[in-house]
Parts: C-alpha cells; structure tokens; sequence
C-alpha cells in the first residue's frame, strides 16, 4: 500500500484497495500506524486478494511486502492473511531479499 513509483506493473496492486497515504491523512496516523492499519484493511478484506491472485494466469507470483519487521514479529495481520491465502490452496514460499551491498559495505 505504500510503494510508489514501480518500475513495473504489478498483476495486484493492494494500493487499488488501500493506500498508505490515505490511511496516514484520514486517520492522522504516522507511517508506521498508516503501514499497520493497512494490512489490518487487508486482513479484514482478503478476499478481495484471494480473487485477484486466482485470477491470475500465471504459476508464479511475487508477493513484496512492507520492510518493517514490526509488521511480522509484533502484529498479526501478515500471518492472518498467508493463513487464508494457504487456505484457498494458494502454495506459498517465503524468500527475504536484503541489499547484500549495503551488508557488505554499511
């Protein structure tokens, strides 16, 4: 909900559904709250995600999520919602991607 200026298009948006700056102005919330109140959106919500990735035609999707660890390890929406998408017989596979230069040279 809070990524901006993609250099692709992706085949779900979740901005579609919920955007980070519009959770931050409705709710005055900062960006960390606005990130929060997002997935609890799309927890609430996640059947709108289910059908828009069974939709899909392709065999393989990339799902990007939000960076802070907070989301993960202190709230669980993220965990409701791969709950549901596991559910549905969607197949899932974490990868965490990190700046391996930014590791190597801070």
């Amino acid at each position: 909900p809070a990524n901006e200026n993609m250099e692709y298009q992706p085949a779900v948006d979740v901005s579609e559904l919920i955007k980070h700056e519009d959770a931050m102005e409705t709710y005055n919330l900062g960006p960390n709250g606005a990130l929060v109140y997002c997935m609890e959106f799309l927890e609430a919500n996640v059947d709108w995600l289910i059908r828009k990735i069974l939709n899909l035609k392709d065999h393989y999707i990339i799902i990007d999520c939000p960076g802070q660890i907070e989301l993960y390890t202190h709230h669980q929406s993220v965990a409701k919602i791969v709950e549901k998408l596991g559910q549905n017989l969607i197949r899932l596979c974490c990868v965490q991607l990190i700046d391996s230069h930014h590791c190597s040279d801070p």
